[in-house]
């Protein structure tokens, strides 16, 4: 768990991570471990719900020459969530790695570090976290199934973001082209309708 305001008098901070150790239902009490080790007892109801981000840790193998991408805005370590840096050393004995970010920036994060483990892989992004990015190649892929992502401004930024190839892949070729005119309908008869709606005044 992880809060984005500190609490002096609960002994949080906001650059720490606390471990949930033990779930007292009956109270409505979860026991949280610092990274020194020590306990203290939170009261979601009483203080911090609201403030408070809840992450499950998993194995991450880094390399050199990965892409990564931060997925936590931390201000003061100037990172922006979907900030994207290249793997360039890797210090296994002491748990560090140096990323080249954007603009060059070199920084050498600790992965022992509660602050630094916000990090995944850059294969690949959704549509939306792709705004603004250019590759080479782009290679999309579009579930038949997905009907509330099916419109056609999600495929523009997925299929656009390509400076000499983009191939789209798809389950169902048929069904996706259907989506894509049923929604590219609904859109039409949502504008059609917006223009036959005239004011009206009442009158006594």
């Amino acid at each position: 768990v992880r809060f984005a305001k500190d609490y002096t008098d609960k002994g949080i901070s906001r650059h720490g991570a606390y471990r949930v150790i033990q779930a007292g239902e009956a109270k409505n009490v979860l026991t949280l471990q610092d990274e020194r080790g020590r306990e203290l007892a939170w009261h979601p109801r009483q203080w911090g719900a609201a403030q408070a981000q809840a992450y499950r840790e998993e194995a991450l193998e880094l390399r050199v020459g990965d892409r990564v991408q931060f997925t936590r805005n931390d201000k003061a370590a100037k990172r922006v969530n979907g900030q994207l840096g290249e793997v360039i050393a890797i210090d296994p004995d002491r748990g560090f790695a140096r990323v080249k970010l954007q603009g060059n920036r070199i920084e050498t994060i600790s992965l022992e570090r509660a602050r630094d483990r916000h990090l995944s892989h850059a294969y690949v992004s959704t549509a939306f976290a792709a705004q603004g990015r250019t590759a080479d190649r782009v290679f999309a892929n579009a579930e038949s199934s997905a009907t509330h992502l099916l419109e056609q401004k999600s495929f523009y930024v997925a299929l656009s973001r390509a400076k000499a190839e983009s191939v789209l892949y798809t389950n169902d070729r048929s069904k996706m082209q259907l989506g894509l005119q049923e929604r590219a309908a609904m859109a039409a008869r949502a504008i059609d309708a917006s223009k036959t709606e005239q004011p009206s005044v009442k009158t006594k």
